[in-house]
């Protein structure tokens, strides 16, 4: 079973890690501004995506667990 603490670490890391991703990639960037605001947005989306995706599957493991605590409540 994961923690809140794991949770929030692998949040955590996850956003560290697509900012300092994103400002290497401006940094670097050989491409023009509007097309570097287009992979700027174009990340940002697939990062929300991935994090909802992550909050989803987290919320169901809680919801499981509250379902065994509360079986294991009532025997």
């Amino acid at each position: 079973m994961k923690t809140n603490k794991d949770t929030a670490t692998v949040i955590g890391a996850l956003l560290v890690g697509a900012l300092a991703g994103a400002a290497v990639g401006i940094l670097f960037a050989p491409a023009k501004g509007s097309k570097t605001r287009k992979k700027i947005k174009s990340g940002a989306k697939d990062m929300a995506f991935n994090l909802k995706r992550k909050l989803k599957g987290d919320a169901k493991d809680l919801r499981n667990q509250t379902e065994e605590l509360v079986e294991f409540a009532a025997k």
